[in-house]
């Protein structure tokens, strides 16, 4: 393959990683246009809360943050929470978070409990409200038909002395905010702690009155936790039940199975470990409160909340140590994780009889739990150009609720469905129908499901349109690659040869060349000279440099260097042949394998008298095999004694000379030879890599004699 189909093919892999991110986020994109109902509580809350220096005397135990807790745990997994705290300054915020991660909550309630009231700061509401408000704008992950709260607790009006602006400033930034927060549908629901009863509440009743919030008022922070779980209560429509408390015993009933979350809310100063709950199901077994997937419980300084989660259906006890009436209070509240489909045509014409028809549904489908739809009263509102119309929808045995209506004008109508019960109350997304003169289509064939959306639109399917795209240019580019490839391998392919033949040529007449004559070479002029031995310089030029320095020792010794390489190279095969008496290894040749050569220069003379050394098979093998297999002796040629290494040089070779401390004596009287780093070297690689070369099979003689053809 070469590098313009390497090239092609990387472009189309970088196509691929752009085009599926674009089409997938296109089709999400898309996906989140259209909102479903799905039983969850599906809220975004951010909380604004005062920390001026008045809070210090209207909160001294800071309840208000056991308020914020206890609204965190009544939520479950789909909601999201984030807080502002302010005074004439952003003291604290947090983004909105998810509460389905169990680390996120863990923080966000650490964090909530390390908010400290400023003594010196003024109040800015506008500014606290304003950044809450940028808060949801940021939350890009939110679904735009999630419920989105801003819940405000603050305990004056703005007040703002030392600045760093006016009164009159904030207050033109508080209106344009309550005017973005009423287009977005963010109600706010205000809590106005009147303590010492300075309070103005008209600036507080203003601000959830444009935002279609709710207004609480208090004189004690130590209501603040039954106002939050209010206004939980109301957001979703739920109606609390208060339990009596008899003799430490309170009752929770639970009517049906289709309640996802119960809610039980203990209100007391008493201590957790002073309380001592202990909660019976209805069968009569106790319920563990920790390590129970069906159970939660959470306590904070004023409160403790059970949830229990998928409950079964009767009565339940929960016994409170050292509770009254009077020091306690209990609260039920029950969260039913349904939803309301509706069912309508798309249009009509004036005149035609209009079936809307409407379910409860949950996460398994429609309802038919008998105990909770008896409960229920499920009514549809429609309204158009002449008013609006109530219906009432009856139930089928399939759990269905139905009903009938006729449009006597033209135009848009809106139908909205809310289910009621003593327990909860239920509204639909509104669904709209168009009316005209004449039907556009029968109602069989326009009969249409709709599942709480928005209004929708006339708008193109971008995402199906960016996938077809897509598609396509994969499909190009991989032809185009598959083309390339493949001609690529026909480019390869040899043509068939063609015969042409050869014009004759005369070859060339070859140039007569002189005859060159090259004398024989003189045969060498092989004599040995009788002079001193000499020093390890010329030994060590002899092992460097071979032949090109001859050895200049007795005759009767070492003939040629020849000779010594050959002993060298092939260790015990060719022995020295000269004196059969063994020798030690002297301390010089114990520093030489211990140090691979190293200060190598010196001759050091011993006082024996010289005699020729021979070495035997035994200490060839040595040398090569590293010191193993020792232990057996082996007699030198013509009767030469044995010569057997000692356990100390088996020791020199095998460790490379460590632990020495003792001298060996020579047993011979010729002067010792220190062996240079050359012979270091061939003595620790054990002769390794040099080539075999025939014996010298050596004469023996006196030193003084004459060699064979009379020179010396």
């Amino acid at each position: 393959m070469n590098g313009v189909v390497r090239k092609t093919i990387s472009v189309v892999l970088l196509l691929v990683l752009l085009i599926v991110p674009c089409v997938s986020l296109s089709a999400s994109a898309e996906k989140a246009d259209v909102y479903t109902e799905n039983g969850q509580m599906d809220m975004d809350v951010v909380f604004v809360l005062d920390a001026s220096g008045s809070m210090l005397y209207s909160d001294p135990n800071k309840v208000a943050l056991d308020a914020v807790n206890l609204f965190v745990d009544l939520c479950d997994e789909s909601c999201s929470v984030g807080y502002v705290v302010y005074s004439e300054k952003i003291v604290a915020s947090s983004s909105i978070i998810s509460l389905s991660n169990q680390k996120n909550l863990k923080n966000l309630k650490e964090n909530i409990g390390k908010i400290e009231y400023d003594p010196n700061g003024d109040t800015d509401i506008a500014l606290g409200l304003t950044k809450a408000m940028n808060l949801h704008s940021e939350n890009q992950s939110s679904d735009p038909n999630r419920k989105k709260v801003i819940v405000l607790l603050s305990d004056g009006n703005t007040h703002l002395i030392n600045g760093p602006r006016t009164v009159a400033e904030s207050n033109k930034e508080l209106s344009s905010t309550l005017q973005s927060l009423n287009s977005k549908n963010i109600p706010v629901y205000s809590i106005g702690l009147n303590y010492d009863n300075t309070l103005d509440k008209k600036e507080l009743e203003k601000i959830s009155a444009k935002t279609n919030g709710k207004f609480y008022e208090t004189n004690t922070s130590d209501k603040l936790t039954f106002i939050t779980s209010d206004i939980f209560s109301d957001i979703y429509k739920l109606e609390g039940t208060e339990c009596e408390i008899k003799d430490g015993n309170a009752e929770i009933y639970i009517k049906d199975n289709s309640v996802f979350y119960v809610n039980i809310i203990i209100r007391t100063d008493l201590s957790l470990q002073e309380l001592n709950p202990v909660l019976t199901s209805p069968g009569g077994d106790k319920v563990s409160l920790t390590n129970n997937d069906n159970v939660k419980m959470t306590s904070a300084g004023s409160y403790t909340l059970i949830k229990l989660i998928y409950p079964e259906s009767g009565k339940w006890n929960l016994h409170l140590d050292n509770a009254t009436k009077e020091n306690c209070k209990v609260t039920q509240l029950d969260f039913y994780s349904v939803y309301i489909k509706q069912i309508i045509p798309e249009s009509a014409g004036v005149g035609e009889s209009i079936e809307i028809k409407a379910s409860l549904n949950d996460s398994d489908g429609v309802v038919n739990d008998v105990d909770l739809l008896e409960t229920i009263t499920m009514t549809a509102v429609v309204t158009g150009s002449e008013g609006e119309t109530t219906v009432e929808l009856t139930r089928d045995f399939d759990g269905v609720y139905s009903g009938e209506f006729t449009a006597d004008t033209e135009g848009e109508y809106t139908i909205k469905t809310t289910a009621s019960s003593e327990k909860f109350e239920k509204e639909s997304a509104a669904a709209k129908i168009n009316i005209s003169l004449h039907s556009l289509t029968s109602k069989d064939e326009s009969s249409e499901e709709i599942v709480s959306e928005p209004e929708e639109t006339d708008s193109p399917d971008w995402g199906m349109i960016f996938l077809i795209i897509g598609i396509v240019i994969i499909l190009i580019v991989v032809l185009i690659i598959a083309y390339m490839i493949w001609h690529e391998k026909m480019s390869r392919v040899p043509a068939a040869p063609t015969y042409t033949a050869p014009e004759p040529v005369e070859p060339p007449k070859p140039k007569p060349q002189p005859t060159v004559q090259t004398p024989a070479p003189a045969p060498p002029d092989l004599k040995y000279v009788n002079v001193p031995l000499v020093e390890h310089d010329t030994l060590e030029n002899l092992i460097k440099k071979g032949s090109e320095d001859a050895f200049n020792a007795n005759p009767d010794d070492y003939q040629t260097n020849t000779d010594l390489e050959a002993l060298i190279r092939k260790g015990p095969e060719d022995p020295f042949n000269t004196n059969a008496d063994s020798y030690e290894t002297d301390a010089s040749l114990a520093a030489i394998i211990k140090t691979g050569g190293e200060g190598l220069g010196e001759e050091k003379k011993e006082s024996a008298e010289k005699e020729p050394t021979e070495v035997d098979e035994a200490l060839a093998s040595l040398i090569k095999t590293g010191g193993e297999g020792l232990g057996e002796e082996k007699k030198g040629p013509a009767g030469n004694e044995s010569a057997e290494v000692d356990e100390a040089l088996a020791s020199l070779i095998k460790t490379g000379g460590e632990g020495l401390g003792e001298e060996a004596k020579a047993s011979a009287r010729n002067e010792s030879a220190e062996v240079d780093e050359a012979l270091a070297s061939l003595i620790k690689t054990g002769g390794e890599g040099l080539g075999q070369e025939k014996p010298f099979e050596e004469q023996t003689s006196d030193e003084n004699d004459s060699t064979e053809d009379g020179s010396y």
